[in-house]
């Protein structure tokens, strides 16, 4: 896989599932790789319990204002949050 940076996999991350779809329905093997690559990345990087929850969250369309409204914390909170989960998760990437 491409190594990319955290901004762009927090991207991609937002759109995560419409891509699995379309790359499913497409059989464009390569972007199945990238998509099991990334699957396998959030499983075993070394995000926290919180990090993970907040990803789903972001991955299931939830905006970080929404995310924070249900957590009860600050958006900047958040949105550092979801940024330093990419980041653990290109650090494993890159360690592949």
């Amino acid at each position: 896989m491409a190594i990319i940076d955290e901004h762009s996999l927090k991207r991609m991350l937002r759109a995560f599932y419409s891509i699995k779809a379309s790359a499913e329905q497409s059989a464009s093997y390569s972007m199945l790789d990238t998509i099991t690559d990334i699957e396998n990345a959030i499983k075993q990087s070394k995000i926290s319990a919180k990090q993970r929850q907040r990803l789903n969250y972001w991955m299931d369309g939830y905006t970080s204002k929404q995310i924070a409204e249900l957590e009860h914390k600050g958006e900047r909170v958040i949105n550092q949050s979801l940024l330093t989960a990419c980041q653990k998760i290109v650090i494993y990437l890159k360690g592949e």
